[in-house]
């Protein structure tokens, strides 16, 4: 058996660094080449309020890329009334600012409008009509948050608070029900901005010693949801 002499060993001792370096540099070239998974952290933009933006072009790029199966009934009226959904996200928020002028509806506003994008997304890769808000429960919950938002400043924060209640609801819901990639991505994207703009709202309307108390939440997921701060990381799971 080979046996280094003193010399051989301050070699080996040397050289073991570069050795160790060159195999880290093998390895890092070897998953470069392989691919890994998108950095899912890189597809919103959260501000320190958490007004989430959900960044279009790496969105429509995983949408793209992931395969396209067949949806059920169930899937594609998911698509269609979470376009629905976040839409009127938009138009109250946008009322609520020309309303009181507080910056934190119009952020949302547009916040929402790219979550509107993102599921415009799914219905325009699954050939989806894209309609006005025309869902009964929609239009009905419109004509009661818009003359809520009316009454009060503290009252239009607090409606604002419950569409984002309610939307995080739907789409838990709405994930359970899919094995598709591409719709749990987009979903889960909305998700998150539900959570981050519940959090700001709540926020907002302690500044006025208003306490919001959930109406579709549990008290459970409520408390743990408000008591954590704006999510900016990967989603979880890689989801």
């Amino acid at each position: 058996m080979f046996t280094p002499d003193a010399k051989g060993v301050n070699y080996m001792t040397k050289i073991k660094p570069l050795i160790s370096l060159s195999i880290l540099v093998l390895l890092s070239s070897a998953v470069l080449a392989m691919g890994r998974p998108p950095d899912v952290e890189m597809l919103f933009d959260v501000n320190e309020d958490g007004m989430t933006i959900v960044r279009q072009g790496p969105v429509s790029r995983l949408v793209k890329d992931l395969p396209k199966e067949p949806l059920n009934q169930e899937e594609k009226e998911g698509i269609i009334y979470t376009v629905q959904e976040e839409a009127l996200a938009v138009v109250l928020y946008s009322k609520f600012y020309d309303k009181w002028k507080l910056p934190i509806f119009k952020k949302i506003s547009d916040s929402e409008q790219t979550h509107v994008q993102a599921v415009a997304l799914l219905a325009k890769k699954y050939d989806l009509d894209k309609p006005l808000v025309s869902d009964k429960k929609l239009i009905a919950l419109n004509k009661i948050l818009s003359s809520q938002g009316e009454r009060s400043l503290a009252e239009a924060l607090k409606a604002g608070a419950v569409i984002e209640d309610i939307s995080i609801v739907d789409l838990q819901k709405l994930i359970k029900h899919t094995n598709q990639d591409d719709i749990k991505l987009v979903y889960n994207c909305l998700l998150r901005g539900s959570r981050n703009h519940l959090r700001a709202f709540v926020k907002k309307l302690k500044t006025y010693d208003v306490e919001y108390a959930p109406e579709n939440l549990s008290n459970k997921e409520f408390n743990r949801i408000i008591s954590t701060p704006h999510e900016r990381g990967p989603l979880k799971g890689g989801k």
